[in-house]
């Protein structure tokens, strides 16, 4: 089974484009999350995270081994903060 990230029952997303914030609700504290962080955000609920980093890696034109430890460190962060859950994978749900 494939785990997937997908934003917590309670965390609230602005997401604007070129602006994207999430907070835990309610009491927050509410988070910007600039370029690559809101890619990271955007792509996590996407697939494996194997998948986010290959997303950020053709999006940043950087090698995905050498990214890997920071996308794996920013998704361990904000699963502490209780932003985002793990999730099985659509396709691993009878």
């Amino acid at each position: 089974m494939t785990a997937v990230l997908r934003p917590h029952p309670l965390c609230g997303v602005f997401d604007a484009g070129a602006e994207l914030y999430v907070a835990r609700l309610p009491d927050g504290p509410i988070i910007a999350l600039d370029e690559v962080s809101a890619l990271i955000w955007r792509s996590a609920g996407t697939g494996s995270r194997a998948d986010v980093i290959a997303t950020v890696a053709e999006a940043t034109g950087e090698k995905p081994d050498a990214i890997a430890q920071y996308i794996h460190a920013f998704l361990d962060d904000l699963v502490a903060r209780g932003l985002l859950v793990a999730s099985a994978a659509a396709e691993d749900v009878p």
